[in-house]
């Protein structure tokens, strides 16, 4: 028997068929691999996050996992492209004809000639003629207040603005117009000197307890043409007319009136309680309106309830004897 020679290396030929091939790597595990070497942690599985408003308004996230869960104050929001959310109103309806607006300044100001009172004016969308609509409801208008019939929703449309005027006094939001805004999701607007060539304006819209401010430009057309008149006037006048006086209809001013007249009288002595605070202040002289009595210069707060003004019965029918007789 002969044997081979043994060799001191091996050969291809010699292990071929006897190794096997080594693993595929993939582009991950490399990615990983040379991310280690290079001094960075190895990658771990993320924990789903669950974010959670708290009572004081703050952001919390809670991480689950099978040993437990962890709840902390939020540093930081990840969303999935990590964008700032961005605060504000964005009006999802077709911007409003800047017209519109013009006619609306054109009653208000007829109001205050006619009246030297505030006026309010509602503007409807509808979605199926995707037009826009000019309402004047049936309204008591006084040199500082205007009261309205509820809007009649329904029909598919939408309330998108409601505007008022304050005359001659400032455009700003009073205490009653919040109170006004309650439960109302439309844009709310104030003019305010309307008999100026340019008056003053503001818009807003509630947002729960809160409200955000609106520029006009996000609800208005400013990019229309102005009218003829408006560019004589403005040419004239070297100054921008953006509301000349515009037609307007003897339906809108019809449905304005003015409060019922008024009855003083002055409440007597022995009637006049304090106990509670019942009454505004001493020497409060109530008025005789249409609906109940109320308080002149408080004309929201109605005290026909002798509950509210802290009488007996004997006291409140005495009470309003007084007032029918003028006493």
């Amino acid at each position: 028997m002969k044997f081979k020679k043994k060799k001191d290396y091996l050969t291809r030929e010699d292990v071929k068929g006897e190794c096997q091939k080594p693993p595929a790597i993939d582009t991950a595990t490399i990615q990983a691999m040379v991310g280690w070497a290079m001094g960075n942690a190895p990658p771990q599985e993320e924990k789903p996050i669950v974010y959670r408003i708290g009572r004081d308004a703050a952001v919390y996230e809670e991480r689950v996992s099978p040993l437990g869960s962890v709840i902390v104050k939020a540093s930081k929001i990840l969303t999935a492209l990590d964008e700032p959310v961005v605060t504000g109103f964005r009006f999802a309806l077709p911007r409003i004809s800047f017209s519109l607006l013009q006619h609306v300044v054109s009653f208000f100001r007829a109001a205050e000639k006619k009246y030297k009172s505030e006026a309010l004016a509602w503007i409807w969308y509808h979605p199926d003629q995707q037009q826009y609509q000019i309402e004047i409801p049936r309204q008591e208008v006084s040199g500082a207040s205007v009261k309205a019939d509820d809007p009649a929703y329904g029909n598919g449309r939408m309330l998108a603005l409601e505007v008022h005027s304050h005359n001659s006094m400032g455009a700003f939001f009073s205490s009653q117009d919040n109170t006004d805004d309650l439960g109302k999701s439309c844009v709310a607007g104030v003019i305010g000197h309307v008999a100026r060539v340019n008056p003053e304006m503001q818009f807003r819209i509630r947002a729960g307890d809160q409200y955000v401010e609106v520029p006009i430009a996000d609800v208005f057309n400013l990019d229309e043409p102005i009218t003829m008149v408006g560019s004589i006037l403005s040419f004239l006048s070297r100054e921008p007319i953006m509301f000349p006086a515009t037609e307007v209809p003897d339906a809108w001013m019809a449905q304005l009136r003015e409060p019922p007249p008024m009855v003083y009288a002055n409440i007597p002595d022995h009637l006049r309680h304090q106990r509670g605070n019942s009454l505004p202040f001493a020497g409060s002289i109530p008025v005789m309106r249409e609906g109940g009595i109320e308080w002149d210069g408080y004309g929201t707060r109605s005290y026909r309830d002798k509950s509210v003004l802290g009488m007996t019965d004997a006291e409140f029918a005495e009470y309003e004897r007084s007032l029918k007789d003028g006493d």
